[in-house]
């Protein structure tokens, strides 16, 4: 149970990082070690269990920063397609 609970904490690690390396407060050194944390939590689980709660905590932090900026984005991706 520990090492469960350890592991949760190694993925909110990860998903912190995360946030600091994307959006309004940018530390380029929380770009690089993120990863790090996700790969590690992805080894103490099950496969696709792992993968599917790195998948959707890297979703859940991307769409934090919000904003401005992303609604840009997708109008020039939707200007793109077009």
């Amino acid at each position: 149970m520990k090492s469960n609970r350890q592991s949760y904490l190694v993925l909110a690690i990860g998903a912190i990082l995360m946030l600091f390396s994307n959006g309004r407060w940018i530390i380029p050194l929380a770009t690089w070690v993120s990863p790090i944390f996700f790969l590690r939590f992805m080894r103490l689980q099950k496969p696709w269990k792992g993968f599917l709660l790195v998948a959707l905590s890297m979703a859940i932090v991307n769409t934090i920063p919000g904003g401005k900026l992303f609604r840009r984005h997708r109008e020039y991706i939707f200007l793109q397609l077009l």
